[in-house]
């Protein structure tokens, strides 16, 4: 059994957008390494990363936030 090297809930998050990770990553000013490592890790993400995340997405910044803070 393979085990979940991202975490679950963040990703939803961020597919339900429509936006490839690439997509996400490059909106967002980002690498995509950069994108991939705030996946594993959400609760993290500095927030100036989760406004740029939020604002290159559409997402409401409090509810990534908040699914980002459930993360351990």
């Amino acid at each position: 059994m393979e085990t979940q090297k991202t975490y679950k809930p963040f990703d939803d998050l961020l597919r339900g957008t429509g936006f490839r990770y690439d997509v996400i990553a490059e909106r967002a000013g980002l690498s995509v390494q950069t994108l991939y490592g705030w996946r594993t890790r959400p609760n993290k993400i500095p927030t100036d990363g989760m406004l740029s995340l939020a604002r290159a997405t559409g997402l409401d910044f409090s509810k990534m936030a908040e699914v980002a803070a459930k993360a351990k």
